[in-house]
């Protein structure tokens, strides 16, 4: 490793090229062009030793290397930026700061309207960046400063140093086409548990819910013939075949006016469920992030 001292700015570039895997977008990302960002790689290549990147069909990918430097200089680079923000005084009305939110696809249909509305009536220069929830990067997304906030279901605690408020809260039903053979006006523990199910799995596999759990109290298990990952593509699945979907009732009552499916209880005492926005505890205090968590308390009130 060359011994000189590190241009910041270098570290944004490598930053923006784990995110971008691409250097003309990396440049774009951070305000350069092309052959500045490639003249900035080259200077960390020099004083790092190393490639960092490797050119393949799939993009710009990184090395073990660095692989290894990603989350330190993330972090270090978030509080450098957090530092800054603390010191800058706050408006909404002229900031021209980006947010990056991480949202389940059954929040984000109930947020996201209304965060649109603020961005229009209150905050006309300020963007949201929404993403998906990963499976297992959510708070280290967050720690690291590459995600503001996470809007999603909060089974357990959340770590220490993060911050959880909650939302709202809703109950799940079960969506079932109109013309199922053999549910029609009522729907029975019974029928339930034999009836053919599609699951939602946002992150992927099986993981037993409260419902299942209920199930299994009386001996009875969910028979799942579909995963997929998607609530706003479950009603799709179940109108058009025998199966079952359980899902969150703002998105079963969504779909009962433009598709043939009905809805009902779920034939248990299974207890509403929270959905909470978390975020790191070095955001706290930061002015801007004060105002988006307001917003997004604001976007949960006027569902």
């Amino acid at each position: 490793m060359d011994g000189g001292p590190l241009d910041l700015n270098l570290l944004a570039v490598f930053k923006a090229l784990l995110d971008e895997q691409s250097v003309t977008k990396a440049a774009r990302r951070v305000g350069l062009s092309q052959p500045a960002a490639s003249s900035a790689l080259a200077r960390l290549r020099h004083q790092l030793g190393d490639p960092l990147f490797v050119r393949t069909q799939q993009g710009m990918l990184p090395t073990a290397k660095a692989k290894a430097l990603e989350a330190p200089i993330r972090t270090a680079l978030g509080q450098i930026e957090d530092v800054i923000r603390l010191q800058t005084p706050f408006s909404a009305q002229t900031s021209r700061r980006s947010f990056r939110i991480m949202v389940t696809d059954h929040a984000l249909t109930r947020v996201a309207p209304q965060l649109a509305r603020i961005l229009s009536k209150d905050a006309p220069k300020i963007r949201f960046d929404i993403s998906s929830v990963g499976p297992e990067t959510d708070y280290e997304r967050l720690r690291t400063g590459d995600t503001d906030l996470m809007i999603s279901f909060i089974v357990v605690q959340p770590p220490p140093s993060f911050k959880a408020m909650k939302l709202f809260s809703e109950k799940h039903v079960v969506l079932v086409r109109q013309k199922h053979p053999k549910i029609r006006t009522k729907l029975t523990l019974k029928d339930y548990a034999e009836a053919d199910h599609v699951l939602v799995a946002p992150r992927g596999g099986w993981v037993a819910g409260p419902i299942d759990q209920i199930l299994a109290e009386k001996g009875l298990k969910r028979k799942v013939r579909m995963a997929i990952p998607s609530y706003l593509a479950a009603p799709h699945c179940v109108a058009f075949s025998d199966m079952l979907v359980t899902l969150p009732e703002s998105v079963a009552k969504q779909h009962v006016d433009i598709l043939p499916v009905k809805i009902f209880d779920i034939p248990a005492e299974a207890r509403p469920f929270t959905v909470s926005m978390v975020w790191h505890e070095r955001n706290h205090d930061d002015p801007a992030h004060h105002w988006l968590r307001a917003k997004v308390r604001e976007a949960g009130r006027a569902i």
